[in-house]
């Protein structure tokens, strides 16, 4: 293990006991950080030289004018760290995905008390950051963005939350860990329809809507049903007697099995997928059967999203698409 990595093990192990997991994180002394920026460090090497100077020359003027500066970039400091401290950080929710594209998060920023807040800027390491102010409201739901690689869980890592509000000479800021994901579906794979209108054995499932005049069945006779349907001739050759069924066909009833498709397993998922949605536009009902899993027939928008679920969540402890295991390594 290099020592690189290891600095790192123990950074994260130190941060996860300071700032635990959790979904609403509440800034304080604790859990903020802060450091002289770019710009402060050179600022302060500038102070430096005034006053080897101002020694030099025994100039009070040049005195006057350093301590003043460093006086100010004192305050600074208060300033800065109060830009950050009493927010209150929240995630709401993780907008569902489908692989390869951007996950949309919801994250609420609120202020515990009546300062306002300027220039806060929240991301994730890698990812696009946000900035958002605090000024004369009390929250703000900020929208971030992931990118998503595989299906499953996309778990983001740490947050991260930063200021450099007023100056720009310190920068104040803290790593939370926020109990927030999202579920990324199959990547949709357009291909032949890997059914045949069976449920998997090459059998139908209809809903029928009797008293139609069209032929369904025959079924035995049932005291009371109409004489004209009654098959006679059969009946006097010996067999049981039998009555005609009369059904109209309303619906058929798909079902999308894992076996019927070809490939290797996330390119069956990705062929459900795309019919789970291609069968959602066409309003047609349909099930999903996946090795050891079944969801019964159902249709709509509501019904496609647990299907499409179901397939982005299977054996999804082996695809999980983590943010946090990939930067563990």
């Amino acid at each position: 293990m290099s020592p690189e990595s290891s600095r790192s093990q123990f950074y994260d192990r130190w941060l996860a006991r300071r700032i635990p997991r959790a979904r609403s994180v509440v800034l304080d002394q604790r859990r903020v950080f802060i450091f002289p920026s770019r710009t402060g460090l050179f600022f302060l090497l500038v102070l430096a030289v005034m006053l080897i100077a101002a020694i030099n020359y025994q100039n009070n003027m040049a005195f006057a004018l350093v301590f003043f500066l460093f006086s100010l970039f004192v305050v600074v400091i208060l300033h800065t760290y109060s830009n950050l401290s009493g927010l209150r950080i929240e995630a709401l929710r993780g907008n569902a995905t489908f692989a390869g594209e951007i996950a949309e998060f919801d994250i609420q920023i609120e202020r515990t008390n009546t300062r306002n807040y300027h220039s806060i800027a929240l991301g994730w390491p890698g990812q696009p950051f946000a900035v958002t102010s605090l000024i004369d409201k009390p929250s703000s739901v900020v929208k971030l963005f992931h990118a998503s690689t595989l299906r499953g869980w996309l778990q983001p890592a740490r947050l991260s939350v930063a200021t450099v509000y007023p100056l720009g000479l310190l920068r104040a800021w803290t790593w939370i860990d926020l109990d927030i994901d999202a579920v990324v579906y199959p990547r949709p794979l357009e291909s032949a329809r890997p059914l045949n209108g069976g449920d998997g054995n090459g059998n139908s499932e209809r809903l029928i809507k009797h008293g139609s005049e069209e032929f369904h069945d025959f079924r035995p006779y049932r005291r009371g049903d109409n004489l004209r349907h009654v098959m006679w001739r059969s009946y006097a050759k010996g067999q049981p007697l039998q009555s005609k069924q009369f059904a109209e066909l309303l619906t058929q009833t798909h079902w999308l099995d894992y076996d019927a498709v070809e490939g290797n397993r996330e390119r069956r998922l990705s062929v459900l997928c795309f019919w789970v949605l291609e069968l959602q536009k066409r309003n047609e009902q349909f099930g999903v059967k996946l090795p050891g899993q079944k969801l019964a027939p159902g249709s709509g928008e509501e019904y496609a999203q647990r299907a499409l679920r179901m397939l982005a969540l299977f054996e999804s402890d082996k695809s999980i698409n983590s943010a946090r295991a990939k930067r563990r390594g």
